[in-house]
């Protein structure tokens, strides 16, 4: 082999390898930075030319977006929800982005946004996904209350996302059947669960 070309395979694998440490290295102080409600350092971070240059700008707003939603930046976490949303993607990352979307849209009681996501996600064929979502829009918007004995029953396994989802159904629907108190606890709940996810 030409030593040209050894010295060009050896430069092209370290540089490989470089650009994977920083990823890693960015990712990790960004999930330590979320996890210690840090949320504007963490996006000085993502602002930082180096974190544009190596993440994808796919996973560049959907990390802004996490940030401003656990921030409560409502009007940040639309505007990068809609960017997000107006993103050439894969079918895959498509329907994780509407997921989201429509997941959002529900807690800010969102109904035609909520809608629009929903019918899309109905497209996509996943039937457990599809199922889940039409009993999320139907217990926020059409007041359902019927599957209150059904969530309560799943609390105890339930891993901390399941849990804060449960716990905001479960309010909604004590809601929905006129118990105020009930609903109170589970909303208490829902945050607590909420501040429990990690990044």
């Amino acid at each position: 082999m030409h030593p040209l070309g050894a010295v060009t395979i050896v430069v092209v694998v370290l540089y490989i390898l470089a650009r994977e440490i920083a990823k890693r290295v960015i990712d990790a102080k960004l999930q330590a930075l979320y996890a210690t409600n840090r949320y504007d350092e963490c996006i000085e971070l993502l602002n930082k030319p180096v974190s544009r240059i190596l993440q994808p700008t796919y996973q560049q707003y959907l990390q802004r977006f996490t940030v401003y939603e656990a921030k409560r930046d409502d009007k940040a976490a639309l505007f990068t929800l809609d960017t997000l949303l107006g993103l050439r993607l894969s079918k895959r990352h498509r329907l994780m982005v509407v997921t989201r979307a429509f997941n959002y849209y529900v807690r800010q009681g969102k109904g035609a946004k909520s809608k629009e996501m929903l019918d899309e996600i109905a497209a996509c064929g996943n039937r457990e996904l599809v199922a889940d979502c039409r009993l999320t829009y139907a217990i926020v918007f059409s007041g359902e209350h019927g599957y209150i004995a059904q969530m309560e029953s799943l609390l105890e396994k339930a891993v901390p996302e399941q849990k804060a989802k449960l716990c905001f159904l479960l309010s909604k629907q004590y809601a929905n059947a006129g118990d105020r108190e009930k609903a109170r606890e589970y909303r208490r709940l829902a945050e607590g669960a909420e501040k429990e996810l990690a990044y």
